[in-house]
């Protein structure tokens, strides 16, 4: 197949081994590059962005991956939680700003965001509020994959009838450096879990795969309302699931519209951008 890839980063020498890498596992015909772009910051978002549509390519899919743990409270150059910032705001930001791009690519284009089941953990944000307040580690995590969950729903809410659909996933546990990141006994514990119960990386990228590439999923246009990832935690194969009346309390679409216009809110605010009329 001939793809063209591009993977985005804050560190061009990581950005640069990770492009090596892809090349060796990809037939000779895929074209790999990446592109600059810092998720903790809109303005670096907003660089991207302009780069990408100066370009002139289509835009078949576009995965939002965004999972960063941090353990220490921090706000970045926006003065947003650092969580909400990089797992969400700037998903956000970047997808409103290219949705125009993939209206006008042939066929059917595609959104992945993924998520974690850890967003089961946050119910009830008031996302106006834990923006400027700490929320270091598990909760700060939990609520910004919440975010994911919420964002990709209230974005096909908006897509429908157009050629874009938009998915949510989750990866299960998979083995991922920043598990192991924190320090004394809560690294040692992560590590331990991470060697013993996680699933590999690759395998945790199956979910991501699937609604990027999955025929059977064509005709779908609710999927942005369903979750896509292994039933459970330490599971291989990505499944459709539906949530409990337990769990669409906090995740339905007043919830969703209500975190898109505060996000929405927020981005204009920070970056004085015209958002689209149809994304309102």
């Amino acid at each position: 197949m001939n793809m063209h890839v591009i993977i985005t980063g804050r560190n061009e020498v990581r950005l640069a081994k990770a492009v090596e890498m892809i090349k060796k596992q990809v037939a000779t015909n895929t074209r790999v590059e990446f592109m600059l772009c810092d998720q903790s910051s809109l303005a670096s978002v907003t660089e991207f962005v302009n780069a990408f549509k100066a370009k002139s390519l289509p835009l078949h899919i576009l995965v939002l991956n965004g999972g960063g743990m941090f353990y220490e409270p921090y706000f970045g150059v926006d003065d947003v939680e650092y969580h909400l910032q990089v797992n969400h705001l700037s998903h956000f930001y970047m997808a409103v700003m290219l949705v125009d791009v993939m209206k006008n690519t042939p066929g059917q284009t595609r959104i992945v965001t993924v998520s974690s089941l850890l967003h089961l953990m946050a119910s009830g944000v008031e996302w106006n509020e834990l923006a400027y307040k700490e929320a270091p580690g598990l909760y700060g995590y939990a609520t910004s994959k919440l975010a994911n969950v919420l964002f990709a729903r209230a974005l096909g809410k908006r897509l429908k009838g157009t050629n874009v659909r938009s998915f949510v996933v989750h990866p299960g546990y998979s083995k991922t450096e920043g598990l192991d990141k924190p320090g004394g006994w809560i690294g040692k514990l992560n590590s331990t879990a991470n060697y013993f119960l996680a699933t590999p990386a690759s395998t945790g990228a199956s979910a991501q795969i699937y609604a990027a590439t999955n025929e059977s999923l064509n005709d779908r246009e609710d999927m942005h309302t369903k979750l896509i990832g292994p039933m459970l935690p330490f599971s291989f194969t990505p499944q459709t699931f539906e949530y409990s009346p337990q769990h669409l309390r906090y995740v339905n679409d007043h919830e969703a519209d209500r975190l898109w216009e505060w996000s929405r809110q927020v981005v204009c605010e920070k970056t004085h951008c015209i958002f689209p009329m149809h994304m309102m």
